[in-house]
């Protein structure tokens, strides 16, 4: 009798252990916008991935670079101007340089002999800078030798060579400036693009182009943008209610055509419900001074909206440099070691934790470079914006401590809970987007 009734208990467990288990599954199905494989008439059935593969930008998902990809390749054209040329795209944090930038290097490495992409932190080391274009073609660049060896290095793998060098967010020109004695000119088309959010950077680096300046989205690319971040992997128009399509024009005009405001507004509402009163009230609660603040109070909404563990998550990536890029398995491991994802039925905490970078990922507070075989995020990056706002939100709840060389010794007067030494010359401080 006291077996039958131990076997009758064992099998409701499990039976509840499945039912949870295939909740779960049809949660995550609904999260992530994966289809019942019984809608899919007439196509051949493949299981879906977690999501879909990311590339390093779709372009299917970019609004209103097109025309500027085009004219920026027509000026990276080695037969237009033989003679090594440097051009710039200038604009405003979160315009889309970088996004313009790898659109554009994804288009034309190919006609090159020797092409990089690297991202540059305002505090850059030459050295390092040096050390990462040489790895391109040496995967044992020595480490221990002076900034003159480096240089001859450099000269010889670019000799005679027809090269393309991509500086991402450059902050002054001093950069410019002691780079131009390095890279030689072999008068064949050789070309060196920069993205820089200061006109007197982009003016100095080739009195012969003017820099390229990106505008602003104009009301229908903004409606765009903000649909397709709200309704991610879906048809905008047809998932849409027709009262939400009415309320979005409203929404957009908002963020006054940045599409970083664009990107994580269409994050928040991608949360929220699909009815009038809850875009309604993200509307309310909206505003945008012409400080130049606004994009970073539409960023600083997101971050308020957020559950609690998800902020602690996120002030978390406050550890890392600027422009780095960070290893989700690794942040992972970090972020189940601090406890910070509550435990939630028989989920495990590893499979909390990815959702939970996920959901950073869908709310657009991080930029994911490369994805696992099944979906699974693999590397990303906090945009300079979004990184600002993670120091600033971590120093004020006295999170974490950065430390670096770009600082003073000086203790802070409160406790310190954690820190982040954060050297300058790290050689992955510079980082290559696309190989």
């Amino acid at each position: 009798m006291h077996q039958v009734i131990y076997d009758h208990h064992k099998l409701g467990t499990e039976l509840d252990y499945i039912q949870n288990l295939l909740k779960e599954i049809s949660e995550s199905r609904v999260r992530y916008g994966i289809q019942d494989l019984q809608d899919i008439v007439g196509e051949p059935v493949r299981m879906p991935f977690r999501r879909a593969a990311y590339s390093e930008v779709d372009e299917t998902e970019v609004v209103g670079l097109q025309d500027d990809k085009i004219n920026i390749l027509k000026l990276l054209c080695p037969e237009k101007t033989p003679r090594r040329a440097v051009i710039t795209i200038v604009g405003a944090g979160g315009i889309g340089k970088t996004t313009l930038a790898c659109m554009v290097y994804k288009s034309a490495k190919a006609d090159f002999d020797y092409h990089i992409m690297l991202s540059i932190s305002q505090q850059f080391s030459l050295i390092d800078l040096l050390r990462k274009m040489i790895s391109k073609n040496n995967n044992s660049v020595p480490n221990d030798r002076g900034e003159d060896y480096y240089v001859g290095e450099l000269k010889r793998c670019l000799n005679s060579r027809r090269y393309l060098i991509i500086l991402d967010d450059v902050w002054t020109g001093d950069l410019w400036n002691e780079l131009k004695e390095v890279l030689p000119d072999n008068k064949n088309g050789s070309r060196v693009l920069m993205t820089t959010r200061h006109n007197d950077v982009a003016k100095s680096a080739d009195s012969k182009i003017p820099p390229y300046e990106l505008n602003l989205l104009n009301e229908k690319e903004s409606l765009d943008l903000l649909l397709k971040k709200a309704f991610p992997y879906q048809e905008p128009h047809e998932e849409c209610p027709k009262d939400l399509l009415e309320l979005a024009p409203e929404l957009s005009m908002k963020c006054k055509g940045l599409p970083l405001a664009l990107i994580v507004l269409g994050g928040i509402i991608s949360t929220k419900e699909l009815s009038y009163l809850a875009w309604e009230r993200v509307l309310q609660t909206m505003t945008w001074h012409s400080d130049g603040t606004g994009c970073m109070r539409i960023v600083a909404m997101s971050y308020e909206d957020m559950p609690y563990y998800l902020k602690a998550c996120f002030q978390y990536l406050a550890f890392f440099p600027e422009d780095y890029v960070i290893s989700a398995k690794s942040l992972i491991r970090m972020w189940v070691a601090e406890g910070f994802i509550p435990l939630e039925g028989r989920r495990t905490i590893e499979i909390m934790v990815e959702d939970c970078l996920e959901e950073l990922s869908r709310r657009s507070m991080v930029q994911v470079l490369s994805r696992s075989a099944n979906g699974l995020i693999k590397h990303f990056k906090v945009h300079d914006i979004l990184h600002d706002l993670a120091m600033h939100e971590a120093e004020h709840e006295n999170f974490v401590t950065v430390f670096s060389q770009a600082s003073d010794d000086t203790l802070p007067n409160n406790i310190i809970r954690r820190a982040s030494l954060q050297a300058q010359d790290k050689n992955d401080q510079f980082l290559e987007y696309a190989t």
